[in-house]
């Protein structure tokens, strides 16, 4: 993915848990401005699952040093397509978001990344079923606008970035 910001470009990749073992991280770093790890989930009640999807802790070093090195932002990705289905009651509850962003802000200091990318697929729509009313809809996207001013303040405070998947939908 490629976007202009300002007058910097930033170039970005996500890596998926099947491809940690043989990535060459100094040589990915060394092209992106980002690197994304795909993907944690969210639970409905705000917990993060799937953590055994992040690099084995030798590879999460080799990772960080290679960031490091290149001044890449590693980031981990939470949702993505079949990934995505605790998002809509998460965010719309603040305790479950306050929750969720505590046990983030805790989990991006103990691996040591730069930040988190949100990629919700997709707002007002589940799985099986399709889109919901256009107030379900309403409700899931205030939540996830909570969600990102919530994140910017708790993750942006020790200077770590949010990013977003963003799918234009009508």
């Amino acid at each position: 993915v490629l976007f202009r910001s300002g007058r910097q470009f930033a170039m970005v990749g996500y890596l998926p848990e099947w491809r940690h073992e043989g990535a060459d991280f100094d040589r990915l770093c060394s092209h992106l401005t980002h690197l994304i790890l795909f993907s944690a989930e969210v639970t409905p009640k705000g917990d993060i699952a799937g953590l055994d999807r992040l690099p084995r802790p030798e590879l999460m070093a080799e990772a960080r040093r290679a960031a490091t090195a290149h001044g890449t932002k590693l980031l981990l990705c939470l949702g993505g397509n079949g990934r995505s289905g605790g998002f809509s009651v998460m965010v719309r509850n603040q305790a479950n978001r306050l929750s969720f962003l505590a046990s983030l802000a805790q989990l991006v200091e103990d691996y040591q990344l730069d930040g988190v990318d949100y990629n919700w697929e997709y707002p007002g729509y589940r799985m099986g079923m399709g889109y919901l009313e256009e107030k379900e809809i309403l409700k899931d996207y205030t939540g996830l606008a909570s969600l990102l001013k919530e994140s910017a303040v708790v993750l942006g405070s020790s200077g770590r970035v949010v990013t977003l998947a963003y799918y234009p939908d009508t």
